[in-house]
């Protein structure tokens, strides 16, 4: 979970509309060596579509369905990629990964 860190935010050019609801945006939460269970690694670094569809229902917030993700236009699914890779390389977010430690 994140310990006081605020949650990467995706918005939506169109809303996902599920019956009256309207999803408008999404919350992206740090995920877990168990939570990737059933996903290949090299896959979710190489950002496969097949991975991410099945990740983002498991970390979004609210959560989205497969058949949600599956209907998001690529450009939609790049965002959460990009959030989705930011988890994926160490560091904390906002601080130089660069590998170096700080001077």
């Amino acid at each position: 979970m994140t310990k006081g860190k605020s949650l990467p935010t995706v918005t939506f050019a169109k809303p996902i509309e599920r019956g009256e609801q309207k999803i408008e945006s999404i919350q992206l939460r740090e995920f877990s060596t168990g939570e990737i269970r059933g996903l290949n690694m090299v896959d979710l670094v190489q950002l496969q579509t097949d991975a991410l569809i099945t990740l983002v229902p498991r970390i979004s917030l609210p959560p989205l369905t497969k058949n949600e993700v599956e209907a998001l236009p690529p450009s939609e699914m790049f965002k959460i990629a990009t959030e989705i890779a930011n988890f994926l390389v160490p560091g904390t977010p906002g601080e130089s990964n660069s590998g170096s430690p700080p001077a």
